[in-house]
């Protein structure tokens, strides 16, 4: 089964796609590669371990350790509830600086009128509301945001409360 969503604040997932691969009675673990996405977390360098998300990952000695907080992907085999590392890619996070951005999904977390929308921060404090307003911010409420990236965050232009974006999110 192929997972993908954000973490919801009380640790959860929120999937926002979900595709069965194989039943689990076709799933060998010692021949099957598995993957998984996310921040390293938990890195213990002289066990050559860490997690994302609730995984456990192990890393070979020939393999670069990735550092806490990098996004990675991690390819290899489960030896019971761990995962052992063959291939680990570093991944680009964010948006990028100073371009035009436009992101839709699901609310996860909500401060004021600043909000992460499926990981990425949104300052929504000078923008403009269609559907719904400020006050209508939520856990689980699905917007579309269109603004500028500063610093890492999407200042808001405006915020569509109920968009499904183009791609069916």
């Amino acid at each position: 089964m192929e997972v993908s969503g954000f973490e919801e604040p009380d640790g959860g997932l929120r999937a926002t796609f979900v595709r069965i691969v194989k039943n689990a009675a076709e799933f060998d673990p010692e021949t099957d590669e598995v993957k998984v996405k996310g921040l390293v977390q938990g890195l213990d360098s002289g066990a050559r371990m860490f997690w994302v998300g609730s995984q456990r990952v192990h890393v070979p000695g020939a393999m670069r350790l990735p550092a806490e907080g990098e996004a990675v992907e991690v390819y290899g085999y489960l030896d019971g509830d761990l995962l052992r590392a063959d291939r680990i890619e570093l991944e680009e996070e964010g948006l990028p600086e100073g371009h035009e951005a436009e992101v839709a999904g699901v609310v996860n977390t909500v401060d004021g009128t600043t909000f992460t929308l499926d990981g990425t921060t949104v300052d929504a404090s000078g923008a403009g509301f269609e559907g719904g307003t400020a006050a209508d911010l939520a856990p689980g409420v699905r917007v579309e945001v269109e603004g500028t990236v500063e610093n890492g965050i999407l200042v808001a232009r405006t915020v569509e409360f109920g968009a499904e974006g183009e791609h069916g999110d």
